[in-house]
């Protein structure tokens, strides 16, 4: 749970982990942060995972109920 909630921390103030299985669909079994975000400032995408003796992998961010967002600036507003 400690290091959920600092990779919660990169994209804002984590205040929330839930583990969720679903029956059936594209994501299998994935963890759900819910973060507070300053949505004046970009979102983050991701981070790269460091791993040791393997290349690192790159752990990506998936946002959801969000207004207009531009991919472009990763800002919310415009689309």
């Amino acid at each position: 749970m400690e290091n959920l909630l600092k990779i919660g921390r990169m994209a804002g103030f984590a205040l929330e982990i839930d583990f969720i299985v679903p029956s059936e669909g594209v994501w299998r079994r994935y963890i759900q942060v819910k973060v507070e975000v300053d949505v004046n400032c970009p979102f983050v995408p991701g981070f790269p995972l460091e791993r040791d003796h393997l290349p690192d992998l790159w752990i990506h961010f998936k946002y959801e109920k969000l207004g207009n967002f531009c991919f472009g600036c990763d800002l919310l507003g415009h689309d």
